[in-house]
């Protein structure tokens, strides 16, 4: 979940950093802000994702996070991005975990 009083400037930073950072470490992903909570997918080598887990984590713009999938992946899904963002969804749109664990279980056999 977001802290309370998030402001849209507070959100196009965390874009602009997290794009930058992940860059630099190789990691792609996406990210989707709905009312209060984030939701994400982080790609990339297991310790860089962990290390970047526990800046989020330490983030006081964060709190209760929770990891809903770990697995290794063959091929990446975000590759050309290293951050990803989707406009602000309304409060009970298709978005948020559910969106992100179908992303992240693949297309459907």
């Amino acid at each position: 979940m977001s802290a309370p009083g998030l402001t849209q400037d507070d959100l196009d930073a965390i874009a602009r950093c997290s794009a930058a950072n992940n860059r630099k470490l190789g990691i792609t992903g996406l990210l989707i802000h709905q009312g209060c909570v984030f939701s994400g997918t982080l790609e990339g080598p297991e310790r860089r994702i962990l290390a970047r887990m526990e800046v989020i984590i330490r983030d006081p713009r964060h709190s209760r996070v929770r990891v809903l999938r770990e697995a290794p992946i063959a091929t990446r899904r975000f590759e050309n991005w290293s951050f990803g963002a989707l406009p602000r969804m309304r409060e009970g749109s298709e978005a948020g975990e559910g969106f992100i664990l179908r992303l992240a279980h693949g297309p459907r056999q």
